[in-house]
C-alpha cells in the first residue's frame, strides 16, 4: 500500500456511479503529466474518476515505470473522500499472470480437444484481409493446419483462411464461433470455405499505434468429417 499520495482532480459526475470498495485502473503515457483512473466498463476516455499529478507523486510514477501493479480503491464517498492505493511488485505481477495463463491454457486445451460433433456443418461468417489483398466471389478458402500448441500459446482463438489467390482472411466473429471451428478441426473435421459475397466498403481497423484499412467478405464455411 502507498501511504501518501495526492489527488489532482475529482470528476464527481462519474464518482456518483461508484460505490465504496470499487477499484479503478490507472493509465498514463510518458508524455502526459497526469495519471488517470477510470471506472470499470468504460472506454474511449469516458468514466474518468480522478487524475493524479506525476509531479506531486514521484514515488507512484517510479513504481509504475518499474512494473508495479497499482490499483486505486474508493474507500469512502461523501463530503470527505477517501481513496487507497495498493501495489504489487513486478515479480508478484509476473507470478499472478503466469498462474492465470496456465489456467487459461488448461481450459483451452480441454475445450479444443473434447469430443465434439457440430450440429451445423455450414456456417456463414465474415472474413477480413488487409487492403489490396482482394477476395473474389467463388474463391475457395482452406484453413492452414496448425498444431494445438499454437492456439494454446496465444489464447486468442485466431482462425484464418487462405484463398486460392493467396489472400489470407481472418475470421471476424464472436469467440464462441471461432472456438466451434477450432473444435471441429481438432476433432477430425476438414474446414474449408467459399467466398459468397464481397463488400464494396473498406473497414477501418487498428491498434494503439496505428490504423489501417481492411477488405471484408462473407464466406460459407464447411465442416466435413475426414474419413
Amino acid at each position: 500500500m502507498i501511504d501518501c499520495f495526492t489527488i489532482h482532480e475529482v470528476f464527481h459526475d462519474q464518482l456518483r456511479e461508484c460505490e465504496d470498495g470499487d477499484s479503478f485502473a490507472l493509465w498514463s503515457k510518458p508524455e502526459v503529466d497526469l495519471i488517470y483512473a477510470y471506472r470499470s466498463g468504460t472506454v474511449n476516455g469516458q468514466g474518468k474518476i480522478v487524475t493524479i499529478s506525476k509531479h506531486d507523486n514521484p514515488k507512484l510514477v517510479e513504481m509504475l515505470d518499474t512494473g508495479w501493479s497499482i490499483d486505486l480503491t474508493l474507500i469512502k464517498k461523501g463530503t470527505i473522500l477517501k481513496f487507497q492505493l495498493t501495489a504489487d511488485p513486478p515479480e508478484v505481477v509476473a507470478e499472478r499472470a503466469a498462474a492465470y495463463k496456465k489456467v487459461l491454457r488448461e481450459e483451452a486445451h480441454q475445450l479444443l480437444t473434447k469430443a465434439y460433433s457440430p450440429a451445423k456443418r455450414e456456417l456463414s461468417i465474415q472474413l477480413r484481409s488487409r487492403e489490396g489483398r482482394q477476395f473474389r466471389v467463388g474463391e475457395m478458402m482452406l484453413m492452414p493446419l496448425k498444431p494445438l500448441e499454437t492456439y494454446l500459446e496465444d489464447l486468442t482463438y485466431d482462425v484464418r483462411f487462405v484463398g486460392e489467390s493467396g489472400t489470407v482472411g481472418w475470421v471476424c466473429a464472436a469467440t464462441e464461433i471461432r472456438q466451434r471451428i477450432l473444435r471441429a478441426h481438432f476433432n477430425g473435421y476438414q474446414v474449408s470455405g467459399v467466398v459468397t459475397s464481397v463488400s464494396d466498403q473498406l473497414v477501418y481497423s487498428g491498434d494503439q499505434k496505428t490504423y489501417w484499412k481492411e477488405e471484408e467478405c462473407t464466406a460459407t464455411i464447411f465442416l466435413s468429417k475426414n474419413a
